[in-house]
C-alpha cells in the first residue's frame, strides 16, 4: 500500500518541525511546512494513530529515498490509481477535491 511520509513528533517538536525533519531522513529533501490540510484519528486492531497533513514546498534537494521502496508524484485525478494505507484515505479524499 501507498503512505504519505511523515513519521512520530519527538519531545518538545512542533508538527511543522516534524514533519521537515522526517521528510529530510526518509527523503533527502528539504521542504517548507505550509499549511494544515487535515487530521485524522484512525483506528486499528493494536492501536490508534492521528495523521496531520500539511501542505508543503519543496525548497532543495532531489529524492533519495532511505527508508521506502518507491515513490511518485501524482494528480489528484490519478490517485484512484493508488491503494492507499487506511489511515491515509480521509487525506486522499480531501487531495481529490
Amino acid at each position: 500500500m501507498w503512505k504519505f511520509p511523515g513519521g512520530k513528533l519527538e519531545p518538545n517538536e512542533s508538527l511543522e518541525g516534524c514533519l521537515e525533519r522526517e521528510i529530510q531522513e526518509e527523503l533527502g529533501i528539504k521542504i517548507e511546512v505550509k499549511n494544515p490540510l487535515v487530521v485524522n484519528d484512525h483506528h486499528y486492531d493494536k492501536g490508534s494513530i492521528r495523521l496531520h497533513a500539511f501542505g508543503a514546498n519543496l525548497l532543495q534537494g532531489e529524492i533519495s529515498l532511505k527508508d521506502h521502496d518507491d515513490y511518485r508524484w501524482v494528480s489528484k485525478t490519478e490517485l484512484d490509481n493508488y491503494e492507499f494505507a487506511p489511515a491515509d484515505i480521509p487525506i486522499v479524499n480531501l487531495l481529490k477535491e
